[in-house]
This record gives C-alpha cells, structure tokens and sequence, in this order.
C-alpha cells in the first residue's frame, strides 16, 4: 500500500511538473518560482531517500552505471524515464522564467544528479549533451556548477563499456569550449575527459574539425598545450589572446566543514552523501572532513584527480633520463598518479615506454597521433588542418576592417554594425597557425601520403595565401608570413616534387568540392590563391604554363560577358609586366601562348588567341612587338595547317573567325599601348605585315547565306559580318598608324632618262599631261628602262631611249607614230624588284641588248648587241604592257603586299561594306602613306603590273551608283591611279573597251560609272592636274556620245544622268573639254561636237561661252602662222597685236608651237577610238569626215546647230559670236 501511495503521488509530481511546462510557454497562470523549486525538491529528496535504502555492499552501483538486472531491485519501479523527460520540457522553456532563474536552475541541476542513477540506458546516453546545451541558456553563475556536474559526476558514472556515452564527449567539450569564457572550465572538462575515457586527443580534433568558431579557439590551444609538438618554434609560442588556466577542484561539499578547502576525495555512499551534504552520491569532501567521515562511518573514499599545471611540456618522472624530456604521453591510472599527488603524468616516449611495458594492468593514456597517413586519425587531422587554415578565410569577411588598426577596429567593433566587440579577434586572426603546425608535423608530403589529402590540404593552403596577403603588416601578418617562410614554403616544395599532379590540379581548382557556387567565385578564388604564391618561387615556368592555360579556359569558356570584368584587378595583378610578381621575363609569362599560337593545332591556336583576346578585353597591356611577332607566326601557320571546317553546332553557337579574334585582339592592345605615339617604324612595318597576312587568308566561316530569300541578309549571313568586322578593324588600324594628312593629287614625274644627242630639242614641259611615253620621261606608258637619273649608267647598265616626236599633221601620220618609239629596254637585275624589263631572250640567259637611236638616222631603232651574260632562267617574271618584270610579292615593303591583298579582298567581297572598308585601307595606303607613289623607282614592275590588272580595272568596276559611298572612294583613288605610271593609259583602256562594247549592257554600266565618276570627283585636283583633265575628258566625251547610243535604254540613262549633274559637276566636264581642246588638235572636233550636245541638251546650263571661242581663236591663229612658218617669214603675230618681246605674247606662242609639236604624241580620243574600233556615234564626227553630221539613233529629233553673226556686238575690238540652237523634226 505505501508502495501505491508512492507510486501515485511520484507520478502526480510528475504531471505538476509538465503542467509547468504548458503554464510557462502558453505563459497562462505560470507557477511561481517556489512551486517549481518545491517541486524539484520533491523530487530530489524522493530519490535520495531512495539511494539511502541502497545496501552498504551495493553502493558500487553509484559509482558506475551497470545494466545487471539486479541493479532494478535495489528501488522502487517508478516511472523515472516520465520525469526525465518532464525535466528536459521544463529545460525548453526555462528562457520564459525571469524571476529568480539561478534558484530554479540549481534546483533542476540537485535533481538530475539524483535522478542520474536510476536512469535508463537510453536517457542517460542524452544526459552528458543536454547538460552542456544549458551553457548560456543558464544564468553564468552556474557554468561552474554545470561543468562540475558533467566533468565530476556523469562522465565518471556514464562513461564505460556498457553504454555509448564516450561518442558524446566531443559534442559536450565543444559546448563547453565555446559557451564558457572561463579557460579553467576549459581544462576542467578536458582533464576529466582523459580522467574518465580513452581517446581526447581525437575528441579535440573532432572538435577542431567539425566544432564551431569559438569553440576552435580553445581547441587548438588546449590541443597544443597537452600534446606539445617538438619544435622550439611552436614549444616557445607568443599566447595572442587565449591563455592555458589550470582548473581548481570543487570545494568541499560537506556541510559541517568550515574551511571550505578544496575537495580531495570523494564518497558514493548514499547515507554519508545524504547525512554530510544532503545529496546524491558523490560528495566531494576536502582532506579533513575525508579523514573524518572514514574514522567515523567506515566508508571507502577515492582520491580526486587533481589539476594539471598550466606551464610544465617535459617529461614529470623523477627518474627521467631521456635526452629528449617532451612530453608526448598523459597517463591518468591511479598506479602512476599516486605518486604524483594524483595529478596525471607526463611522461616522455623513454619513460612512456619503460613504465607501461611491464604493467600488467591496462593504464589509462593519452597520445598523440603522429604521422596520420594510413591511420584511423588522417581525415580527421586533415580535417582539422582545412578548418584552421579556414579561420583567416572566415574572419577576413571584411577586409576593410581587417586593414585597420587593432584599437580602431575594437572601437569600432561594437558601433559599427550593432555587433559585440569580439575579444579573440586577434586570436582567430592567428588560429591559422595551429593549422600550419599540425600540416607540417602530421602530414607531410611524402610518397606514403594520401593523395587525395594532400590535394585537399593543398587547394586550403593556396587559399590561406591568398587570404594572409590582406592581413595589415602589423605584428600578427609578420607572424603569419614567417610561417610561409619557415613550415609552408618546404611542404609546397616537397609535395610539388613528390605529388606534382595533385599540385597543378589543386592550382587548377580541380580539387574543389563544387558547392554550387558561381563560376565566377571559384574562378576568382583560384585565381587569387595563384596570384599569392607568386612571390614565394613556387610557381616555375612549367607549373604556370600547364596552370594558367586551364583558368584562361574556364574564363572564356564559362565566365559570362557580364562577370569577366570582376577578374580585371586579379588578371592586372598577374599579367601586367610592372605589377607580374612571377619570377621571369614576360616573354615566359606568356610562352605558354606563344608555342600555341605558333603550333600546328588549329584548336589550340584558336584557345590561345582567344586568351589573348580576353586579357585585352580586360585591359591588360602586353608589349606589342610580342603580339606582332605572335600573330605573323600564327598567319604564317594559317595558310599549311589544315582548318577544320565549322559543324552544325558550330553555327548554332556563331564561333567566331580567327580573323576576327585576333583583329579585335590588335586594336585594343594599339590603343592599350598609345601606339599612336609609340610606333616606329620597324614596329608599323611588322603591323603591315601582321595585317596583310589577315586579309590575304579566308575567313573560317559558313558559305554566304545574305542572298538566302528565308534569311534576313547581312544580319544572318555569318561570313559578311565577320568579314565587314575584319576589314573594318584593319581600316582603323591603318588609319591609326598612317599620317593624318592626305597628299594632293598630282603627277610626279620620273627622274629625266638619258637622250641621244639626236632627240628633239624641244623641251618638254614638266607634267605635261599630253605627252606619250614617247616623248615624256617616265610618263604613265613608259618602260621601266627610261626612268634614269641624270648621271649616266655604268657599261653594263648602261639604257639609252629615243623618242620619236614630231608634229604631224595629217591623221595617218599620227596614228603611225603614235606606238613607234620604246620597246622593252635590257637592264640588269640590281634589286628585289627593281624596275626593269626583259626581252624574251633573257629568258635563255644567252644575249643582252640596248635599244639606242641610230646618230644619222632620225627615229630609226636600232639594237646593239653586248656581251652575252649566263643567267639562270627565273620563274617570276609578270607580263605588263611595257615588257616583263621580275618581282617576289614576299619581298616586298609590307605596304605594298597589304595593297596587293587588299586590292585581291575586292574580287571575293559580297557586301558593299566589306568593298567600303577595304578601299578605305587602300585609300589610306595610297594617299596617306604614299605607297604607290613611293615605289615608282625601286618597285616599279610590281607598280606597273598592279596599276594594269588590279588597281585601275578593280576601281573601275566599283564606281557603283547603288553603293555611292564605294563610288565616292573609287573616284578618289582612281585620280591617284591615273598620275601613277600605266594609271592613264589603263584608265583609257578600261573606258573605251566598256563604251566601245557591241554588249550594249556593258555600255549600260558603263554610263553610269561615268555619271558616278562626275559627281563624287572634286574640282580642285582636277583643276591642277592635266593628266587627270586628259582621263577624263575622255570617258566624259564618251558620256556625251552615249546620248546617240543606238541602245535606247543606254541613251535614256545618259540623258537622265547628263540632266540629273549639279552646275559645279558641268562645268567641270567643261574645263576637261577645254583642256583636251587646247593640248589635242585632233580632238577639237569631236570636243565641239561634244560641248554642242550639252548646250542642246541643257539650254538652261551656260556651256558654250564666248570667252571659250575669243581665246582659242587666238590659239588658232598663232598655229596657223606657225604651221605655215618659212624662213623668211618668222614673225607671227596674234589678235591682240601684242608685243613680241612681252612675256604674254611669249607664252601665247610657246603654247601654240607646244600644241603643234604635241599633236601627234599627245593622248588622243580619236586614235583611241580607232584602235578600240569604236561605234558608229562615236565616230560621227572624226577629223576624217569634216562635212559628217551627227545621225540620230535614239529619238526622231535630228539636233543641228548654227553660228549667228549680229553687227556691233564688239568686244576689245572683236565682234562676238552669237549661238542659236535650231530644232528640226
């Protein structure tokens, strides 16, 4: 019946204390504070009296938990699990009580001791960790007395064989290591740890591995402290913020006791607990009241395990005779305690040895680990090792305040962002270096190391580098960096060698646990802990060039646009020459580029550019002869390696050329550079070069897809947009590095060749635009031959030419003269492409000849042979109209190779812009840089063949109305073409064979290059220069004749276009006219007749003017005189009367006899027309046929034309001709 009593009233307790609970959390009526301590009390008196009915031969189940049946039969079955866990609800909601908590707490603390012994295996397995996770959740006063309840009293009953407490040791010591901020406690716990079970040293590095922050700190420092490494470095450390305190053992419980001494033994008998100290067994008693409790109840009392010291590393054995006294073993057995006043032993590895080697007892020890490799303690070592390493990453979050001083950053640290000032800042600052001493000591790098641990290790060692680079350079960033110095640099140096893959993987990131980060912080990281180690000579030649080629991959590969700039500090730092830290020449920083750009692998050249072309994107400037040098090796290459052709996932993908790559690639590290004002002339003539190889090679790209009908055009056609952006970066570039001011348009005439005393002794005027290659030296038609300087030839290079130039007067006279006169010249070979010509006899290496005029014999050729000279037949000559000349385009100036490649770009560009693009390079080539102009003398043949069968007729094609701003370029250029040698003399060509077609579309076009050429042309070049007035008057004569076209459509365009002509293009089609008039007497009539059809057809425009006929009457008068010349008559007079010993009447008749000499040599319409057989309108009205009227082709209108006289109108003393034009139908 008292049994039933208890029972009920025990678990009616038990619903008290769980309706507590639910009062406290749904905070109705809560119980008073003296309720739940009465309660308690309750409770705790209940078990005691329990325990006290224990037997005096049982109380060894106090001692130790037993799970032995008979254990249940020494108390009552009550429902103990019930108030367990009503305990750990009332735990839950102890934050709620506010009243008096230390009071409650101590209470609860007094009834689990008591409860401790009766509970089952399941809840005491829970009691160490619920314990220690009311460390700050109880009031701070009673830290001590948890620690004290866990170190003292459950680790010593629960620990054992029968129950997994042991696996909740290392939960419970980090718990204490970071909720308690007395280092005693800290010791405390720890020590009774070894008191109670093997394996602490393992406990703290799971702590250190798997613990939190703050519980780290105390780790690592206890760790060191109790297991000191043999290295005077770490055995005589400088403590940072953490100091080693040795704990004090609990005073003395006993109630009687009035000293209060600290407690030296301890008692489990239930009735001495509950008689002396109101308790549950054990009491800890001081030596007195020991002494006094056995003499009187003749109890067993145990000795208390008692603190070690704080300062003692070596060897505690008296007989200690090793010569290496560090402590590496912690004995905590009774055998060998008891003669050290029961303080645990350290005892070195001699007397380690020597003292457990005999024992037939089992001794409790504590070692440490050692080398970890192939042992149960390698990944939670390194585990350990990672995290310290970590703490710097961790707490460098800010790494502004990390820079800041160290009572700046403490008066801060509690304003700046509502944060508590952190007093082991420092400390966790310097936790690192346990990590480091751990990593050195325990896992070296040697052949038996894991290499997946040493990959690990590795990765967090490059990251503390990193991270350690932004500690401030005050005494702990010294610290740290003596470390690198002194442990780290040797292990990177020795697990390099031995594990070379795992390094350059861990370099990689390859070793990184991919955690979903983004790329771009992995990359970042990487990239960092790269740039750390720099200085430290770890990085050689081999490990960048296999490292920094898989981190510029994954940059282009994964990185997107918008990310790539976060890398520009990071890529500066390590690639920029005056910020690199790497130990070698720029050029070896980037070797691993060059011998990929130079390789024979497609893909691998393309990587390598493409690396190129984004550390240019960023900003980094990279000297700019390695990129030329670099990219004419790459271009070289491009033309024998085999390039693969794109796939289909390829064009969903748009890869980009190499063209266009590396172009992209040269304009930013132009503009990188200022090569604007830092290119010399070796240096522009390398960019030539680089750029001619660009154009000269195919782009890599789908066929052109813009005249597709279910395409968009140029927007979808991949090869036209790279192509336009290819040219047009190589136009800029050529603008960039060419002179800013445009040369103007004038003839330069050749250096005077060597006449024959027989030649004419009439001068030639300099820059006669009339003159043939028979009379002017170096004009447009001239062989290279006669371009000679003054002084004479030596024998053997000796080149005599006679020209032929005599006024002719009848047309048969003139057409016979008119290509009698040079023949292709013999010269020896002095230059690369030197401007000579060839007979077909040299091609058998057996006769050179001379072409010389005979000295009796006006106009008589004649050849003397010379000494045969042995050559070797070459295979590169070029067949121009003049005669052959032999040239390399390899050794040629870089500028004239890229005009070469850019003229050939125009035959395969589709899209008017790429057209645009490339003849503003040559534009800037040729006008500018005067390309063209500068090779008449040493390149003369290669000038000669390009001005025939690439410059004239390509520009001529492209006077473009649909496209007008490539029209507009081609006129520019062709002005230029035409003042070069074979310029005019192809411009003529190229006219009459499209105006003299029988293919009436040909004429079609042909009219419109013409109106083209008339409206983008300037005044001002033309006005200056006759051999341009002469070109022109030329294709605008057939312009005019091409109103008769017998084809309507030609003639209706070129009515349209004549009437569509502003007035300034007019009258520049006039000034032509005039200038073909004055220097061409053949020409006159068909001028006229020409200059009559403009004023038909435009009545509103003034074409024909009287100042036009008053001047050139004159000049007809003066040619009359002067053709009807005899000796006795040498006088002639002109209209004016004027004086013959003024200089204006000497210049009237220098002109007259200049037009008179010129007649049968100067550039000719008629005899063009002749030669090309030009249609019947155009040859209406030759000299030939005076009395031939214009027949009509295109309309019923006949258009006639005659002169009115009107008395009185006199002007300076001439009447002035009136014109009328009359219709007939």
């Amino acid at each position: 019946m008292a049994f039933l009593l208890k029972y009920y009233t025990f678990s009616a307790k038990i619903r008290t204390l769980s309706e507590f609970q639910i009062r406290l959390s749904t905070n109705q009526q809560p119980p008073s504070n003296a309720e739940i301590i009465t309660t308690l009390r309750y409770f705790q008196q209940t078990l005691i009296g329990f325990l006290k009915d224990f037997p005096a031969t049982q109380t060894n189940y106090c001692e130790k938990f037993s799970s032995d049946a008979a254990r249940w039969n020494l108390y009552p079955n009550l429902n103990y699990s019930a108030l367990y866990y009503a305990i750990v609800n009332l735990l839950d909601v102890f934050p709620l009580i506010t009243i008096q908590p230390q009071a409650i707490g101590e209470a609860i603390l007094d009834t689990i001791k008591a409860l401790m012994i009766f509970l089952e295996r399941d809840s005491l397995e829970q009691l160490p960790l619920l314990l220690a996770s009311q460390l700050g959740v109880f009031p701070r006063e009673l830290d001590k007395q948890i620690v004290h309840l866990l170190a003292d009293c459950v680790f010593p009953f629960a620990i054992n064989e029968e129950t997994y407490v042991k696996l909740s040791v290392p939960g419970v010591l980090m718990l204490v290591l970071q909720q308690t901020h007395d280092p005693s406690l800290h010791t405390w716990i720890v020590e009774s740890a070894m008191n109670s079970s093997q394996g602490v040293y393992q406990d703290l590095l799971q702590v250190i591995a798997k613990g939190t922050c703050e519980s780290r700190v105390a780790a690592a420092n206890l760790l060191f402290h109790y297991w000191p490494f043999p290295n005077p470095q770490i055995l005589h450390r400088k403590t940072i913020q953490y100091r080693v305190h040795a704990w004090r053992t609990i005073q003395c419980q006993s109630a009687g006791c009035s000293d209060k001494s600290p407690s030296v033994k301890r008692c489990y008998d239930p009735v001495i607990c509950a008689d002396v100290a109101d308790t549950s067994p054990p009491i800890f008693l001081c030596r007195k009241c020991a002494e006094q409790v056995t003499g009187e109840r003749k109890v067993v009392t145990q000795h208390i395990a008692q603190p070690m010291p704080a300062s003692n590393a070596t060897c505690q054995r008296v007989e200690c005779q090793s010569q290496s006294r560090l402590a590496v073993t912690i004995c905590c057995s009774h055998e060998c305690t008891r003669g050290h006043n029961h303080v645990p032993m350290r005892l070195c590895m001699d007397c380690s040895t020597l003292v457990h080697e005999e024992g037939t007892i089992k001794h409790l020890q504590h070692q440490g680990s050692g080398v970890v490799w192939s042992t149960d303690d390698q990944w939670p070592t390194v585990e350990s090792i990672v995290k310290l390493l970590r703490e710097t990453t961790m707490f460098e979050g800010s790494e502004g305040e990390g820079k800041k001083p160290k009572w700046l950053r403490q008066l801060d640290g509690g304003t700046s962002m509502g944060k508590e000032i952190d007093k082991m800042a420092d400390e966790r600052r310097m936790l690192s270096r346990f990590g480091v001493w751990l990593m050195a000591g325990l896992c070296p790098p040697n052949e038996s190391a894991d290499p997946r641990a040493i990959g690990y290790i590795m990765q967090n060692v490059f990251e503390w580098f990193a991270t350690t680079a932004l500690l401030p350079s005050d005494s702990m960033g010294a610290s740290l960096e003596q470390l690198k110095t002194d442990f780290v640099s040797d292990w990177i140096n020795i697990g390099m060698r031995v594990h070379n893959q795992v390094f350059i993987s861990s370099l990689c990131g390859e070793c990184e646990e991919h955690d979903g980060r983004p790329v771009i912080d992995r990359i970042k990281e990487g990239l960092g802990r790269l740039l750390a180690l720099m200085p430290y000579d770890v990085v050689s030649v081999e490990t960048w060039s296999r490292v920094m080629p898989r981190w510029l991959e994954a940059i282009v590969n994964d990185c997107t646009e918008d990310n790539q700039p976060e890398l520009k500090v990071l890529l500066c730092k390590i690639f920029e020459p005056d910020l690199c830290p790497l130990p070698f020449e720029t050029a070896e920083v980037y070797g691993f580029m060059t011998d990929r750009i130079g390789g024979d692998d497609y893909d691998e050249m393309f990587n390598a550019l493409q690396w190129l072309h984004q550390l240019s994107r960023l900003d980094i400037t990279i000297p700019l002869p390695m990129i030329l040098d670099n990219f004419n090796r790459c271009l070289q290459k491009l033309r024998s390696i085999e390039i693969p052709p794109l796939s289909e996932n390829d064009l969903e993908e748009e890869e980009m050329s190499v063209h266009v790559v590396l172009v992209d690639t040269l304009v930013l590290q132009m503009k990188l550079n200022d090569a604007e004002k830092t290119m010399t002339p070796v240096l522009i003539d390398k960019l030539f070069e680089c750029m001619q190889l660009l154009v000269s090679i195919p782009i890599r790209a789908v066929p052109h897809s813009c005249h597709d009908p279910e395409l968009d055009g140029f927007a979808d056609c991949q090869q036209c947009q790279q192509t336009a952006f290819v040219q047009q970066m190589v136009m800029n570039i050529t603008q960039k590095v060419c002179p800013k001011r445009e040369v103007a348009i004038i003839t330069t005439v050749d250096e005077d060749a060597i006449y024959d005393d027989q030649t004419s002794d009439t001068p030639t005027a300099p820059g006669s635009s009339m003159l043939s290659p028979l009379t002017e030296s170096g004009s447009k038609g001239t062989s290279p031959g006669t371009s000679a300087p003054s002084k004479p030839f030596p024998d053997n290079l000796q080149t005599q030419t006679m020209c032929v130039a005599q006024a002719c007067e009848q047309e048969e006279e003139v057409e016979e003269c008119e290509f009698v006169g040079i023949l292709p010249c013999e010269e020896m070979e002095v230059a690369m492409a030197e401007a000579v010509t060839h007979d077909n006899v040299l091609e058998t290496g057996q006769v050179v000849t001379s072409t010389t005029v005979h000295p009796s014999i006006k106009g008589q050729i004649v050849q003397t042979p010379q000494t045969p000279v042995q050559k070797q037949p070459p295979s590169d000559f070029w067949i121009t109209s003049v005669g052959r000349f032999r040239f390399s385009f390899e050794q040629l100036p870089p500028q004239l190779k890229m005009i070469h490649s850019l003229l050939a770009c125009l035959d395969v560009a589709v899209e008017p812009d790429v057209e645009f693009f490339v003849m503003s390079s040559i534009k800037y080539l040729c006008l500018h840089c005067e390309a063209l102009s500068n090779a008449r003398r040493e390149h003369r043949g290669f000038l000669i063949w390009t001005q025939e069968n690439q410059m004239v007729p390509k520009l001529w094609e492209r006077l473009r109305s649909d496209y007008i701003q490539v029209g507009e370029l081609a006129t520019h250029l062709l002005l230029h073409a035409m003042t070069l040698p074979q310029g005019e003399e192809m411009f003529w060509k190229m006219v009459h064979r499209d105006f003299t077609s029988p293919q009436w579309n040909v004429r079609f076009d042909a009219v419109g290059k013409a109106y083209v050429l008339a409206q983008m042309i300037k005044t001002a070049p033309v006005k200056a220069n006759k051999v341009v007035q002469t070109c022109l008057a030329s294709v605008f004569y057939h312009f005019i004749a091409s109103l008769h076209d017998p084809n309507p459509s030609v003639a209706q365009r070129a009515i349209i276009a004549l009437r569509a002509m502003p007035s300034h293009t007019l009258k520049l089609i006039c000034m032509c006219f005039e200038s073909q008039f004055d220097h061409c007497i053949v020409d006159r009539p068909l001028i006229i007749h020409a200059i009559t059809m403009m004023s038909i057809l435009l009545p509103d425009q003034t074409t024909l003017t009287f100042d036009f006929f008053i001047q050139r009457f004159e000049t007809l008068v003066l040619e009359s005189q002067l053709s009807s010349q005899t000796e006795e008559n040498i006088f002639v007079q002109d209209l004016m009367h004027t004086d013959p010993m003024s200089e204006l009447y000497q210049r009237k008749v220098s002109k007259a006899r200049t037009a008179i000499e010129n007649a049968a040599t100067a550039r000719s319409i008629v005899r063009h027309l002749k030669q090309y057989d030009g249609m019947k309108h155009q040859l209406a009205h030759l000299p030939s046929d005076p009395g031939t009227r214009p027949t009509p082709f295109y309309s019923p209108q006949i258009f006639t034309y005659r002169h009115v006289w009107h008395d009185g109108d006199v002007v300076d003393g001439y009447q002035k001709p009136h014109y009328q034009h009359v219709s007939k139908f």
